[in-house]
This record gives C-alpha cells, sequence and structure tokens, in this order.
C-alpha cells in the first residue's frame, strides 16, 4: 500500500500543505495590509525549528514522529504523545475541512451546503491516504502545477487593478505585526511537524533543504499574494474579508468572463485542500496506529475522518467561534510543534554522550 516517494515528490507535498489554506484565506485580520511582512517574518522565525526537525531525521531516518518518541522515551510515552497529536490532529483537520468547505460553498457553489462539500472533501483525502504515498505524490505532482498557473495568471491580472499606495505605511504597528508573525507560525500557515507523517515512505535522505525549499516557496509565493490582496482592496477591507484573495481575483476580473471559469479557477485552491487533509489524516491515523501498537490504517482513517466532520458541523457554526479558533489555536499549536520534537533531541543527545562517556572509560580500562 505505502510504496515510497523521492525527496523532490516529498517537497511538492509539502508546498502544497503549506500554500493550501493560507492562498485562499487571504491578509491576517490582525496584520492587515501588513500581512505579506507577517508571512516572511514567520518564515524566517521557523528556522530553528526546521533544524531541529533537520537533526532529528537524522538521528533516527525514516522514522515518523512516533516511532522517534518510542524509541527514545518507551512504548508508554508513545501511546501519551499519541493521544495528544491526535486530539490535536483531529482538530487541525475539522478547521481544514470548514475552510474549504464554507470557501466552495460561499465562493464556488453558493446554493450547495457546507456539510455537502465538507463530506466530499473528507472522501477525498481519506481516498488518498489509504492508497498510499505513491497517490498522494501523484496527486500533489498533477496539482502544484496547475495551482502554480493559477496564481501566476491572478497575480499578472491584477496588475492593472494594483494601488502600491495601498501597503503604506508599512508596520506602522509594531504589536500588529508580531501578533500577526506569531499567528502565521500556526494554522492556516505552518503545522510542520504533520510533515512527519510522510518520512517513512520518503526513498532517500530528507536534507536540510528539502525541509526549507517548500517553506520559503510557499511563504514568497502567499506574501506576494497577500500584498497583491492589499493593493487591490485595500488594508482594512482585505484584512477584514474571509476570502479575500477570491474578492481580489473577482475585482480584477480575469476570471468573470465566463461565470463557468471562475467556478474552475476557484475550485483548484480546493484541490491543493484536499492534499492538505490527506496529509493531516495520515498523521492522525500513524496517531491511531501507535497508541494501538497496531497497523489500523482503515481504523485511523475512518476515526480521524469522522471526529474531524463532527467537530467541523458543531464547533465553527458563528462568525465568533471561527474568530476565537483564529486567537486560541496559536497559543496550542506553536508549543506542539516544539516541545516534543526537542526534548527528543535532548534526550538522544544526552544518551549519546552517556554512552561515548562509558565507552571512553571501558577502552580506558582495557588500555590500563
Amino acid at each position: 500500500m505505502y510504496r515510497t516517494i523521492s525527496p523532490k515528490i516529498a517537497c511538492i507535498v509539502m508546498a502544497l500543505f503549506y500554500m493550501a489554506n493560507s492562498y485562499i484565506l487571504g491578509n491576517d485580520r490582525i496584520a492587515e495590509r501588513n500581512a505579506w511582512l507577517c508571512i516572511l517574518l514567520s518564515a524566517i522565525a521557523f528556522l530553528p525549528v526546521f533544524f531541529l526537525f533537520y537533526l532529528l531525521i537524522k538521528r533516527f531516518p525514516g522514522k515518523n514522529l512516533f516511532e522517534i518518541v518510542e524509541c527514545i522515551f518507551g512504548i508508554g510515552t508513545r501511546r501519551v504523545v499519541a493521544c495528544i497529536y491526535a486530539v490535536y490532529g483531529v482538530f487541525l483537520l475539522s478547521m481544514s475541512f470548514n475552510c474549504f468547505a464554507r470557501f466552495v460553498s460561499s465562493n464556488v457553489l453558493p446554493d450547495t451546503p457546507k456539510y455537502v462539500m465538507a463530506i466530499a472533501i473528507a472522501l477525498c483525502a481519506a481516498y488518498l491516504v489509504y492508497q498510499g504515498a505513491v497517490v498522494m505524490g501523484k496527486w500533489g505532482a498533477f496539482v502544484l502545477p496547475v495551482v502554480a498557473l493559477f496564481i501566476m495568471v491572478s497575480l499578472i491580472g491584477s496588475i492593472p487593478s494594483l494601488q502600491i499606495r495601498n501597503l503604506f505605511p508599512i508596520a506602522e504597528d509594531s504589536r500588529k505585526i508580531a501578533f500577526g508573525t506569531y499567528r502565521y507560525l500556526s494554522f492556516p500557515f505552518g503545522e510542520p511537524i504533520i510533515l512527519f507523517s510522510l518520512l517513512p515512505w520518503v526513498r532517500g535522505t530528507m536534507k536540510m533543504r528539502h525541509w526549507l525549499i517548500p517553506w520559503f516557496a510557499a511563504a514568497l509565493v502567499l506574501s506576494i499574494s497577500f500584498a497583491r490582496d492589499t493593493m487591490v482592496l485595500g488594508g482594512a477591507l482585505s484584512g477584514a474579508l474571509t476570502f479575500s484573495t477570491n474578492y481580489a481575483d473577482s475585482i480584477t476580473g480575469y476570471i468573470n468572463f465566463e461565470q463557468r471559469t471562475e467556478v474552475v479557477t476557484s475550485l483548484i485552491p480546493a484541490a491543493a485542500g484536499i492534499m492538505e487533509s490527506a496529509v493531516i489524516l495520515l498523521f492522525i491515523s500513524q496517531a491511531f496506529d501507535a497508541i494501538s501498537g497496531k497497523p489500523w490504517i482503515k481504523t485511523g482513517i475512518l476515526a480521524g475522518g469522522v471526529v474531524a466532520l463532527v467537530l467541523c458541523f458543531t464547533i465553527y457554526g458563528t462568525p465568533s467561534a471561527l474568530e476565537t479558533r483564529y486567537q486560541i489555536w496559536p497559543l496550542i499549536s506553536v508549543p506542539l510543534q516544539v516541545v516534543i520534537p526537542f526534548a527528543c533531541l535532548c534526550v538522544a543527545s544526552a544518551r549519546n554522550g552517556l554512552r561515548r562517556k562509558i565507552l571512553a572509560r571501558r577502552l580506558k580500562r582495557q588500555i590500563m
């Protein structure tokens, strides 16, 4: 089922994962016209975390997060960590379902209930996970060029409507910049610890560039897109609209020459969202495997998908609930990206140092 993929395909999946939700949501409500700057700052701020990830997978090649925890701390700790990340993954997946279901239902197919689109996305994501890494990689390789073309056309078509003065003043409020940067370290742009789920299926060595290239490519694309949204809509409006990128596209007029074309081009980000949901669902299924100690891929996919759908339909029904989510989630997400991997690396390094000392003492005794 899970045949291998190359590091290059893994990079493609990562890039789609980073861009999917952020691109369609558009600018941050807090940062407003400076959202493009917050994206760049958050990408730079995450460099130490990627270095941490790289050191960890270098010590434990081909293992996912839960296998690494088991190697260092044992089965009991693995199950506790898996429980934490299973809950985290389910909530993240519910947010992903909600985001794309709202986008399609409000901007592409207005008469379609949100739950229909959420279920459709969930079924597509579950199919990709069940078919395995190769099918996920093929989906990513097909979708990424189309998404890139879509973004390029939208940016070029926006040139006549750009008002550069809307970007100024830049970084006027440092508090908003700092808060917006912190928010972009998590949902919708970030969550790179989820990508540990891909590591067992990568053929070859995941080097530092394989972590950084998709991250910075996504950051650059998102920063340019958010700056475009601000120049077209204005800072206050682009920050207030839920899907500011789509509104900016409609104003520029490049997708309005025919309604069917607008529907097709709007569905392209949703295709990237299917990949994002599939990667999160794969992570959840691995967490279920780590809890049970058995490879129950079907159970993990079914349980994770169903619970995420239930949460999507129940806790994101009002705008206030959505805004509360964006305020609280970074406080949960960012520590989960750092704490467990940092603890794993520290303990593994300490054990290696202790082993070297013991071997050195034994060798010294033998010589003497």
